[in-house]
């Protein structure tokens, strides 16, 4: 069969951009919106009927309800993020990627258990790996504000209702971090001392460099403790 192009003039007058903008508009998500309106008419017969296959096989998964439900956070954003490794995410984008999990999920395990099958869709699945285990881990760590739930670790749930102080130190100051880390043992020996701290858990992690001070400092916390007790 010929090859065949779809010229922008022969398509504006198909007026085919409105007729993809109209379906674009219904699309449940940013990503599904930008997958219609960059189609094109396809120019191989088999590659069509295959098309027309999960067509005909979507719109009867839709007959009983959506297939995949309105997200009116954009994805596209998260999923850039995503593939340079997540590590800008917070925990709002975080939940925002377990409701896609979620989502994708459930609308795998619907083309899959469909009776009659969903043949042309289920070949679309094959091959992705299973997300469930990733998605419950992040389930159990976040709650629905997209903050770490006080339950997320045992430790967690024993620091629950405790004060918790969180000093960061860098090995390289020589300056203020001396001090405050020298601030921060009187104030813990304080704290137990009118028993507000009633389990002190010192821990020095040392990391060698050229750093003097509140590294040094730092390796010493334990004893400060000790003397300031």
């Amino acid at each position: 069969m010929p090859s065949f192009k779809l010229s922008p003039a022969t398509a504006q007058a198909l007026e085919l951009p409105g007729l993809l903008a109209l379906v674009a508009h219904r699309s449940a998500t940013d990503l599904g919106r930008e997958r219609v309106l960059a189609l094109t008419p396809e120019d191989d017969e088999d590659r069509l009927c295959e098309r027309r296959r999960a067509y005909e096989e979507t719109e009867r998964l839709l007959a009983e309800r959506p297939l995949v439900p309105l997200l009116e956070r954009p994805l596209g954003p998260l999923l850039q993020e995503l593939e340079r490794g997540g590590y800008n995410l917070g925990g709002r984008e975080l939940l925002l990627f377990v409701d896609l999990l979620r989502a994708s999920a459930e609308a795998a395990q619907r083309v899959r258990t469909a009776d009659p099958a969903c043949e042309a869709l289920a070949a679309r699945l094959e091959g992705l790996p299973s997300l469930d285990e990733l998605r419950r881990q992040l389930e159990k760590t976040f709650d629905r504000r997209g903050e770490i739930r006080e339950d997320a670790t045992p430790r967690l749930s024993e620091l629950r209702g405790k004060p918790l102080v969180v000093h960061f130190i860098y090995t390289g100051c020589i300056q203020v971090c001396p001090a405050s880390t020298a601030f921060l043992a009187t104030a813990v020996a304080e704290a137990e001392r009118t028993h507000l701290l009633l389990d002190r858990r010192a821990v020095a992690d040392h990391h060698p460099d050229q750093a003097v001070g509140s590294d040094r400092l730092l390796r010493l916390l334990p004893e400060i403790l000790e003397a300031e007790r």
